[in-house]
């Protein structure tokens, strides 16, 4: 979905916070208490929860608009709407071509009709309802907490970067974990609920694939191999 951000925060300290949750997430700044951009439906979650521990409910105000592409391209600018100086390209290009994640690659490839029907039709498929992709969720989340400090040595990691959100101009992405390993290379980690099968699926190939070229264009690092923590999936009886 696209989002407006819309802010008036009293305290200079929070307001310079909001803003840098709002470029994190992956919003473009168009006024100077305006962003802009794509977001999925919990990033925006995750936004709403962030900026709310930092705001003063007493006298903050901020507006989080939703809206999908084709009201977007019904917006009517007049005057000054954007300011020239914060506005650049990609700004511009969202009201004609939406960056996209690794999930809507792999949602096409897997099923063409469910990206007609979520994106062309704005028919919702409620994703959210599956019992596998909530785990999935609530799997990462566990992961990163438990993981915070572990490093994987016996494949070489020196160090290491969690919950990464990296952007290019066409693609984007949250990564589990970026790993610096001792070569001098990087390497994407993404945790997966799913059954444990001697061989890798060419969705996860695609996944890795665009976790690579946005690692390789953030962290100026090549980027030579990818891995996945599988934790099995113990079907429910019942």
């Amino acid at each position: 979905m696209i989002c407006w951000v819309i802010y008036d925060i009293k305290k200079d300290r929070s307001r310079t916070k909001v803003s840098k949750i709002c470029k994190k997430a992956g919003l473009y700044r168009v006024q100077k208490s305006v962003f802009l951009g794509s977001l999925e439906e919990n990033e925006k979650d995750t936004l709403e929860l962030s900026v709310n521990e930092l705001i003063d409910e007493e006298c903050d105000s901020v507006y989080i608009f939703p809206m999908s592409k084709n009201e977007l391209r019904q917006t009517v600018l007049l005057g000054q709407a954007f300011d020239k100086k914060l506005v650049t390209d990609e700004v511009r290009a969202l009201f004609f071509l939406m960056s996209i994640t690794p999930s809507h690659i792999i949602e096409y490839l897997y099923c063409p009709r469910f990206t007609y029907y979520e994106y062309v039709l704005c028919i919702p498929q409620y994703e959210e309802r599956h019992y596998k992709i909530m785990k999935g969720r609530q799997l990462h989340d566990l992961k990163l907490e438990r993981n915070k400090e572990y490093l994987r040595k016996r494949i070489g990691v020196i160090d290491k970067f969690t919950d990464q959100y990296l952007t290019n101009e066409l693609l984007r992405g949250v990564i589990d974990e970026v790993l610096l390993l001792n070569e001098g290379t990087m390497a994407p980690l993404d945790y997966k609920f799913a059954k444990f099968e001697d061989r890798i699926y060419e969705t996860y190939r695609t996944q890795l694939g665009c976790y690579a070229v946005l690692i390789e264009e953030n962290f100026q690092r090549t980027v030579n191999k990818g891995f996945f923590g599988v934790h099995p999936f113990v079907k429910q009886s019942g």
